[in-house]
C-alpha cells in the first residue's frame, strides 16, 4: 500500500508541476517532461496539444489526490 501512495504522490507532484510550467510546452527545452506527460496521459503529445495536455494531467492530479 505505501508503493501505491508513494506512486500517487509522485504523479500528483509531476501533474502539479506540469500545469504550473505551461510555458516549458511552448519552448519544449525538457523533452523528458513531454516524455512523462506521455507516460501519464498515455498518449503522444505535441506542442499544439498543451491545453488538452493540461486537461489530462489535472485529471491524473485529481486521480491521485483520490
Amino acid at each position: 500500500m505505501s508503493t501505491r501512495l508513494s506512486e500517487a504522490r509522485l504523479r500528483q507532484s509531476i501533474a502539479q508541476y506540469v500545469v504550473d510550467a505551461d510555458v516549458s510546452f511552448r519552448t519544449v527545452e525538457n523533452p523528458s517532461l513531454l516524455t512523462i506527460c506521455n507516460s501519464l496521459c498515455g498518449k503522444e503529445i505535441t506542442i499544439p496539444d498543451r491545453i488538452t495536455v493540461s486537461r489530462d494531467v489535472r485529471y491524473f492530479a485529481g486521480r491521485a489526490r483520490e
